[in-house]
């Protein structure tokens, strides 16, 4: 690919040769912090043109997380990279360029689609109830916004939604802004949507004496603003009870099972660009275009 040659023609000179060519990476995924950290420590090639593509900026830490503040920092990527706060939208294949939404355009001369998996349960309860949105966020959208103890003092009712790993960095990060413990509320719709290693692990932290909040059941049915529009109130179903309840809240954060964006999905396949599920890749991690790369979980081998 280009990158192969550029590193074979450069790796014949003592010092970095300055590569032109332009490298957007979409997204900003475990996957992408690792193929940019490999993109800078190439010993025979500096990149005068790397641009990181993610609307919510760098993740870091989280349950077994590779990258932590401090490694990422080390790598110097304000430096190095060029961060751009913004969503993709659109994909040009033939004429190897980005729309975002913002609308603008970003030419490149290889895009490795790194996105990683989203929550799928915010981006539909916020369809469905579009009047009280703004009430929610993603546990990676919380996660991703390092929440002060100025907005977290405001927090008097948070109602955490799905039962995936990453609740307990939701948890810990309201807690750590100053959220109190007891103005979390967590709920999960059902069995299917929890986390199969959540039990496996609530089981050892008993056997060791550490004591992990749990989910209790219960679905969420609607979200509505209140009257004044500074509250919203979740209209909650138990499973124990044949009479719904209703949640007064601030902040309503999912974490459900996580899946390829559809935002995504739709950019590449209306460029033409094979999905199934995933974006399509082939040994050398090559879309159906050779100038699209993919890698990590939204990825998937070409069968």
């Amino acid at each position: 690919g280009i990158l192969c040659e550029a590193c074979m023609v450069a790796s014949m000179f003592s010092k970095p040769m300055l590569s032109c060519v332009q490298v957007v990476i979409a997204g900003a995924s475990e996957t992408a912090l690792s193929c940019t950290e490999q993109l800078l420590l190439q010993p025979y090639l500096s990149f005068t043109s790397l641009t990181l593509l993610s609307p919510a900026g760098v993740a870091v830490g989280g349950v077994a997380a590779e990258y932590t503040a401090s490694l990422v920092a080390r790598m110097g990527l304000e430096a190095a990279v060029t961060m751009i706060d913004e969503h993709m939208v659109a994909v040009d294949a033939a004429q190897k360029l980005i729309r975002l939404a913002g609308g603008g355009q970003m030419p490149y001369d290889l895009l490795v689609v790194t996105t990683g998996l989203q929550d799928q349960l915010g981006a539909g309860i916020a369809g469905a109830c579009p009047e009280a949105a703004h009430f929610v966020l993603s546990s990676q959208q919380l996660i991703r916004g390092n929440i002060s103890h100025e907005a977290a003092a405001s927090l008097a009712s948070v109602l955490l939604y799905g039962a995936d790993l990453q609740a307990f960095d939701v948890v810990a990060a309201l807690t750590d802004a100053g959220v109190s413990p007891d103005a979390i509320t967590w709920m999960c719709p059902d069995q299917q949507q929890m986390d199969a290693a959540l039990p496996l692990l609530q089981t050892l932290a008993a056997q060791a004496g550490i004591e992990l909040p749990a989910p209790q059941q219960a679905q969420l049915l609607g979200l509505a603003p209140t009257a004044n529009g500074a509250r919203a109130v979740a209209t909650l179903q138990a499973f124990d009870s044949a009479a719904a309840q209703q949640l007064e809240l601030d902040l309503l954060v999912t974490c459900g099972k996580r899946g390829p964006s559809a935002a995504v999905a739709k950019c590449f396949t209306d460029a033409g660009i094979v999905w199934d599920g995933r974006l399509v890749v082939d040994a050398g991690f090559k879309s159906s275009y050779p100038t699209v790369m993919g890698a990590g979980p939204a990825a998937k081998f070409s069968r």
